[in-house]
């Protein structure tokens, strides 16, 4: 007798053509963390020694750790692993260490780099938007307001009307020739482009 036979859940398995069951972590690591997912056939096929009530449990197990994140619902739902974010790491790829910024900046910047999953969903507020009156009332203090505004004043208001989009239009057509230039192999003499 070469090959042994069990039966299992109604059916005969071949011992021999069985495949090993994955781990946990085996499990979780063939679960992409991209967009479209997978489905939950998609992971049997990949862990063919694994039963489909086993993966069941283990996804329900793993979604309610916030690991993976299932969509749709049926034959259509599909699993996504759910990136893990350092909150130090998104700030620092973010900006370069001589950028300063505020300790609330890299809170805000900390919450924005997460998942939209793990984020806490936040309402409108009706009541706060019926009550502006354009022209009348703002929704920012007057100190904040004059602030804001010195800050993004660009010293253009006494100068001719369109003077600053003339300026950013130069500047775009010198970059685009040099650009243009440089991937047809042309050499360009002089220093026409400022590094």
């Amino acid at each position: 007798m070469a090959q042994v036979v069990k039966l299992r859940h109604n059916r005969a398995i071949h011992m021999s053509a069985r495949k090993p069951m994955p781990t946990l972590t085996e499990f979780l690591a063939s679960i992409p963390d991209s967009p479209e997912g997978i489905a939950l056939a998609e992971l049997l096929a990949r862990h063919p020694g694994l039963a489909r009530r086993t993966a069941q449990r283990w996804i329900g197990r793993l979604i309610a750790q916030g690991k993976i994140a299932a969509y749709g619902a049926g034959r259509s739902r599909r699993y996504r692993a759910m990136k893990t974010v350092p909150l130090s790491g998104v700030v620092a790829e973010a900006f370069p260490a001589h950028i300063p910024i505020s300790a609330d900046s890299r809170d805000i910047l900390a919450y924005v780099g997460q998942p939209l999953e793990m984020r806490k969903p936040v309402g409108y507020q009706r009541d706060f938007l019926d009550a502006y009156q354009p022209g009348r009332t703002w929704y920012l203090p007057e100190p904040l307001r004059r602030h804001l505004r010195k800050m993004g004043d660009t010293g253009q208001v006494r100068l001719p009307a369109g003077t600053y989009s003339r300026a950013i239009l130069n500047r775009l057509l010198i970059d685009l020739s040099w650009a243009s230039s440089h991937l047809e192999g042309t050499p360009i003499r002089g220093s026409i482009r400022a590094s």
